[in-house]
């Protein structure tokens, strides 16, 4: 495929480097003043891939195609946009006079974004997805992402109305050859949602928390996570999506005593410290905003949120 990635952040990088290593011609778009250094000196990628039975540690120079703009006759198969949730209101713009020539996978947390993308683009133009096999962040240094190898790890795609299109198990092919365990969901929507207070209540105890090494050992703050995770929950049942009915947030209501010990034992993991740490340092106002995005809708719909 002839793939356009909007947003060379650490998703858009490590897709970017993934997919053209399994053979599709792939083009970062970046701002005008980027465009010069990345061509000259490429992007530092380090990435702990651990999607074999040895985890392996990947330091090497990115060196993609880059442009600067896009247009209808690029004749781009699909424009990946991978940018955080609160910037999609400044891409659309962008994205409209390709929409219809080009398919667009937005491929970010979105909650409030579902209703702009709406609002903007129709759904035979679009479709969604989030890269949950992948994580991480960034610095002057260069871009640090995880590969994760776990089962429920998954790159999820679908369409809003949920059929299996033609071109969604296109993009299925080419993730799988590129190993990044894809799964087309038949109410992507809800995944979205549902994922979205999954991050927020994790971001709110990491913060309150004040140290990764806390956020992952204390149970107390683990059991307070829990429970505003379930608070958000009812939002999203006041939005007509059940998570108890999607995978992997149906396991977030199994009893305390078994998720407590578990996540302890899952987050003190390297793989997961690196992708949190990764995510809160470098996209602070984004995290900010999901949290801050999920109680505002509790307060909306009227849901009591103590946690």
């Amino acid at each position: 495929m002839k793939i356009v990635i909007i947003g060379a952040g650490v998703i858009g990088v490590t897709y970017a480097w993934q997919l053209s290593l399994a053979g599709n011609d792939v083009t970062l778009l970046l701002r005008k003043n980027k465009i010069d250094s990345t061509r000259l000196h490429g992007i530092p990628l380090d990435c702990l891939d651990t999607r074999r039975l040895k985890s392996t540690e990947i330091h090497l120079i990115y060196r993609p195609p880059v442009i600067d703009s896009v247009y209808p006759d690029d004749n781009f198969d699909l424009a990946m946009v991978c940018v955080n949730s609160n910037q999609i209101g400044s891409i659309l713009p962008l994205l409209k006079p390709i929409a219809g020539k080009t398919d667009i996978l937005f491929f970010c947390n979105l909650w409030k974004g579902l209703d702009e993308i709406a609002a903007v683009l129709k759904p035979s133009q679009y479709y969604l997805g989030y890269p949950f096999k992948a994580g991480g962040g960034r610095d002057e240094n260069g871009i640090h992402t995880v590969i994760f190898g776990t089962p429920f790890t998954e790159t999820v795609i679908g369409e809003v109305n949920g059929q299996h299109s033609q071109r969604v198990k296109r993009f299925f092919t080419e993730l799988k050859k590129a190993g990044m365990n894809p799964r087309i969901h038949s109410n992507i929507s809800a995944y979205l949602l549902s994922h979205y207070v999954w991050a927020a209540a994790n971001v709110g105890a990491y913060m309150q928390a004040g140290s990764y090494d806390r956020f992952a050992s204390e149970r107390q703050g683990l059991r307070q996570m829990y429970l505003a995770m379930r608070e958000g929950f009812k939002v999203c049942r006041i939005k007509n999506v059940d998570p108890a009915k999607i995978i992997p947030t149906c396991f977030y209501y199994l009893p305390l005593f078994i998720l407590l010990p578990f996540t302890s034992l899952l987050y003190r993991l390297e793989p997961m410290r690196r992708m949190f740490e990764g995510h809160v340092l470098h996209s602070p106002h984004e995290v900010h905003d999901m949290y801050e995005q999920v109680l505002e809708a509790g307060v909306a719909c009227g849901v009591e949120m103590p946690n």
